[in-house]
């Protein structure tokens, strides 16, 4: 419902899928529309439509990010890219990091919780993974997924809800869209992304 003026007001619908989850105080505006399996987390307004299988958490997402901005500005950022010490500190934020991936450095990775990496990754330097976006002023998370021994190379960008089955190489300044499975044992490259090759073993 709507106020329009003092006495008149105006009535939509709100709808909301199977299997949903709203969290407490949270405000769902007019014209809502949400589809299955989506989870909405305390505190959080929501306009418009969201996708399936979404996780809408502006609180979460204000955490990490300063967070991450904390360490940002620590002086013993530079010395952490490239180390298992960075994965150590990515794992306690949230991420699910095997011990032998390379990452060249945290900007790589923004939603460490919404991530997970397979043994035998490595993440070139401004490369980035990212589990979430802006849609329509709201903000949508989704968790990316990259399997074992694939290489994303430099200005590479993997967008929410991908996943890449293992030993993928991603070429440099390569845009992988929101939600795309890349197969096992495939190059890709180009914006969007483009399959180019497949590899002999």
């Amino acid at each position: 419902m709507t106020y329009e003026s003092e006495k008149t007001f105006s009535l939509t619908s709100i709808h909301i899928g199977a299997r949903c989850k709203i969290g407490a105080r949270s405000v769902l505006h007019s014209e809502v529309h949400t589809e299955d399996r989506v989870s909405v987390k305390p505190l959080t307004a929501i306009t418009g439509s969201i996708a399936d299988d979404a996780l809408v958490n502006y609180l979460e997402q204000e955490r990490i990010s300063e967070t991450c901005e904390m360490v940002n500005e620590a002086p013993t950022r530079p010395f952490l890219g490239g180390t298992q010490w960075l994965n150590i500190l990515l794992n306690a934020f949230g991420a699910t990091i095997h011990r032998s991936v390379i990452i060249a450095d945290i900007d790589c990775i923004d939603d460490p919780h919404m991530i997970q990496i397979g043994p035998h990754v490595r993440i070139d330097q401004r490369a980035r993974i990212q589990g979430h976006t802006y849609e329509y002023r709201q903000l949508y998370m989704r968790p990316v997924s990259i399997g074992t021994r694939s290489h994303l190379m430099p200005n590479a960008f993997v967008f929410p809800g991908c996943h890449l089955d293992g030993n993928n190489t991603i070429y440099p300044c390569t845009l992988i869209m929101k939600g795309d499975q890349l197969p096992v044992n495939t190059d890709w490259k180009g914006s969007p992304a483009r399959h180019c090759s497949h590899f002999v073993n």
